[in-house]
């Protein structure tokens, strides 16, 4: 994974997302914010930099990516809504693991659960992002619990 630098603008960013990014709280965010280029550029240095990766998830080419890096671009309400979904993974999920490289392993792991893909595999889709969302959650309420109750 190639790294990229993190930008103190990233992290409020991702400070600013509601959590656990619900449905309603995705509705309720694109209501009063603009998911734009920066947020995809954002995603982009958060996810390590690699813009292949970012173009199979967002299923766009990387013209079309460097389109939408630019500023004025307009992001339709799908994408936006996807764009929201995997800055929320890589937010819990750098929370829960500690680093970008980490939640990358995480992300490769193959899973039997999804016949064996890996939850990264799973991100081009907006339900496949869900449900890696929904995996860091429960990781997320394990530990708090155990935490909780040691």
């Amino acid at each position: 994974m190639k790294t990229q630098t993190i930008q103190s603008s990233d992290y409020a960013l991702l400070d600013s997302l509601p959590m656990p990014l619900s449905p309603c709280d995705i509705f309720n965010y694109l209501e009063v914010h603009e998911v734009d280029s920066d947020y995809v550029s954002a995603l982009f240095r958060i996810s390590g930099g690699d813009k292949a990766t970012i173009c199979d998830w967002l299923k766009v080419t990387k013209n079309q990516f460097s389109k939408m890096t630019s500023q004025g671009t307009l992001l339709t309400r799908d994408t936006q809504e996807h764009v929201l979904l995997l800055l929320g993974i890589m937010s819990k999920g750098i929370d829960l693991f500690g680093s970008q490289k980490a939640l990358f392993a995480w992300l490769d792991e193959r899973v039997s659960k999804i016949d064996g893909y890996s939850r990264r595999m799973i991100l081009h889709t907006h339900n496949g992002a869900s449900y890696v969302f929904q995996d860091l959650e429960i990781i997320a309420r394990t530990l708090y619990l155990k935490s909780n109750h040691a």
